[in-house]
């Protein structure tokens, strides 16, 4: 890991706006603000121009001369670079190397390579570009260099094609790919030498038998001749062991490069065949999203007319009630009317028809009230089907969410930490540690075999995202990073910055949870060792048939058991004490 700035510092005399700055980059990031015109500008295109940048390129002008501050003759840019860590002819340079390019109105522009004592090392631009692919200081690459124009260009872009190349141009993929043609093409001209060689060889081989015949007719010859043909044989057999190294070291070449793709193979399948099996997944869940839609649907309809024959009923009894209102109203009245006419002796019958009218209206009140609670009890479940109705609504959205999820995730599996997990570990990457930072370490796993997906997320579901440091200064500056960007991930101190595995009692006769983890990391016992801490992964079984792992734990044999396993496929993982 690449500590400090590579770039020290840049001064600037007579450039554009800037008559004498001298700006030093002390921390990993340098944000340089200021009103238009100030020269913020000026620094960057400074910055292109002293490491081989064009200035047509840069969108500043024709020419470089433009560039001179007016009533000024020359111009001149200085930068520094660290060369702490690169040591590149530290002899000479020391801590630092300093690039200086001179441009002038009426002469010719010059580089100048000098130490910080000011002694020259070279002016040459070849020197320059060498140094310059030396400190990996690629001004082409829009991840290292890129300018207000490029970058209104790129947040233009929307084809899928520009973003796949600015993508090989960003990570130098495309310059493997021509290194990896270039070693192709040099091989086969390898083979063409080769061949050509070995007839030679074959020649050669002639030449020395004839050169031997001749040697035996002249057995008696003088020590002269003899010392020639000698020399003449030496020199031979000097060719042919110069050609057969030469063919050894390409051959190596060639073996180096056949590994390369080789791995390079192996890492594609596996890609593939993590993203066939969540393809599988999304499927499922698309499938599974329809049903529930379907039974929406059909729930909603039956919710509907079972709603609109509440409503028919009650109107029914509102009427109902209504008129045996107005009838009760209209019999009261008659009863008065006969009250003050005096009819005293058909009061008694009168009054029995009244107790009789009473009766019917006291049968009529108790069958509305029986209607209205069964009214009452079907506008309950009314309402309770409404919020089973809000409820299927839900889960119709959190699936439509988890399938939008898995997409994005399909695309950038380190989204599955965080919206945000590459800035985070671009940060990281910036920022000054003690030690190394191990993180997220999910990233880092891989399955032997893929079918324990689903057992081993359910027993890593609260690791995956956590992150490891060595020392308590690097876990602050962790949190620092990750509440800037809302994160809650966990932050792991080893006991020990030691890489040496935990001593664990290994089992036989079954398959367990750490025999079917692989970690791809440098520092991976550190890994290991925290999700044995953490997971108690040695004692974890893992069983393909659900029935068998029923019948373990019938047995009786542990104290502690805990089971873990696919809906679908019939696999458990069981927890235990020995």
């Amino acid at each position: 890991m690449v500590k400090g700035n590579i770039i020290k510092s840049i001064t600037l005399s007579n450039f554009m706006c800037h008559t004498n700055l001298r700006l030093p980059f002390i921390s990993p990031i340098t944000v340089i603000g200021g009103f238009n015109g100030s020269g913020k500008s000026a620094i960057m295109i400074a910055i292109g121009i002293v490491l081989g940048q064009r200035t047509n390129a840069l969108d500043r002008g024709s020419s470089a001369k433009s560039l001179i501050q007016n009533g000024k003759s020359s111009a001149k840019i200085q930068l520094e670079l660290s060369n702490v860590q690169h040591r590149f002819n530290y002899g000479f340079f020391g801590n630092s190397i300093i690039l200086e390019r001179v441009i002038k109105r009426d002469a010719a522009h010059s580089i100048r390579i000098k130490n910080d004592s000011g002694k020259i090392f070279s002016t040459k631009k070849e020197d320059l570009d060498y140094i310059i692919d030396y400190f990996q200081l690629h001004i082409d690459n829009p991840l290292n260099f890129l300018t207000q124009e490029n970058s209104k260009k790129f947040l233009k872009i929307t084809k899928a094609e520009d973003l796949y190349s600015l993508f090989l141009r960003g990570t130098e993929l495309d310059d493997v790919a021509e290194l990896h043609d270039e070693a192709n093409k040099k091989t086969t001209e390898m083979k063409t030498r080769l061949e050509l060689l070995n007839e030679e060889l074959l020649e050669i081989d002639a030449r020395r038998k004839k050169k031997k015949s001749d040697l035996d007719i002249v057995v008696d010859g003088s020590k002269i001749d003899e010392k020639i043909a000698q020399l003449k044989n030496e020199i031979e057999w000097s060719r042919l062991k110069e050609s057969l190294l030469e063919i050894r070291a390409r051959k190596e070449e060639m073996d180096v490069l056949s590994r390369e793709v080789k791995e390079l193979d192996n890492k594609i399948n596996q890609n593939h065949l993590m993203i066939n099996e969540m393809k599988k997944e999304e499927q499922e869940k698309e499938c599974e999203v329809k049903r529930i839609r379907a039974e929406i649907s059909e729930r909603k309809k039956i919710l509907e007319e079972a709603v609109k024959n509440y409503e028919l009923e009650e109107r029914e009894m509102k009427n109902d009630l209504e008129e045996l209102t107005i009838n009760y109203n209209e019999k009261k009245q008659r009863l008065q009317n006969l009250n003050r006419l005096g009819g005293i002796d058909k009061l008694a019958e009168k009054k029995a028809l009244l107790e009789q009218k009473l009766g019917m209206e006291e049968k009529y009140s108790a069958q509305l009230e029986t209607l209205s609670q069964k009214m009452a009890e079907e506008n309950e479940r009314s309402s309770s089907n409404k919020a089973k109705l809000v409820q299927h609504r839900q889960t119709e959205s959190n699936i439509s969410k988890q399938i939008e999820f898995l997409k994005k995730i399909e695309k950038n599996k380190l989204l599955f930490f965080h919206t945000k997990i590459n800035d985070i570990l671009r940060e990281i990457r910036s920022c000054k540690f003690n030690d190394d930072v191990i993180g997220p370490i999910g990233s880092y796993i891989t399955l032997k075999d893929f079918k324990w997906n689903k057992a081993i997320s359910i027993i890593l579901k609260n690791t995956l995202s956590n992150f490891i440091a060595f020392c308590k200064e690097d876990k602050i500056k962790l949190k620092r990073i990750f509440n800037k960007y809302d994160a809650n991930f966990t932050i792991l101190v080893p006991s020990s910055r030691s890489d040496a595995p935990i001593n664990y009692e290994k089992r036989t006769g079954h398959n367990f949870a750490i025999d079917v983890i692989e970690v791809n990391h440098p520092r991976k016992n550190v890994i290991l060792n925290q999700l044995i801490i953490m997971n108690s992964l040695e004692n974890i079984i893992l069983v393909e048939d659900r029935s068998f792992a029923y019948s373990i734990l019938k047995k009786k044999l542990w104290d502690d058991i805990d089971i873990r396993s696919r809906p679908h496929i019939q696999k458990t993982a069981i927890k235990y004490k020995w």
